[in-house]
């Protein structure tokens, strides 16, 4: 499992919203099949608004993890590299056409 920075977005008595950064979000549920996490609660910390008591001691939640986006660092470096290649591409053909067409007809007059 990869490197995770954890977050608490929000703490209210409707619930709390946890965010989690990964390192390296490609490598998460990269398979097919989605990545287990499993959270596990300290007793007594914790409790249910209906009612009233303590959530059992080590309750465990586990949830499937989907397969994530690339970081926004990640997201502009791919673009940026799709635009150098797609240059390159241009580049190329370009070239091609000017040895394959126009160069010969310089070459051996018309």
């Amino acid at each position: 499992m990869p490197a995770i920075r954890v977050k608490i977005g929000s703490f209210t008595s409707k619930g709390i919203e946890i965010k989690l950064e990964f390192a390296n979000p490609h490598e998460v549920s990269r398979e097919g099949a989605p990545a287990k996490m499993s959270i596990k609660f300290k007793p007594n910390v914790f409790f249910s608004k209906k009612t009233m008591k303590a959530i059992e001691p080590n309750f465990k939640l586990e949830v499937d993890l989907p397969k994530q986006l690339p970081s926004e660092e990640d997201a502009t470096i791919i673009n940026i590299i799709g635009k150098v290649v797609g240059f390159l591409l241009l580049a190329n053909l370009g070239l091609c056409l000017l040895v394959h067409f126009f160069l010969p007809l310089t070459v051996c007059g018309s």
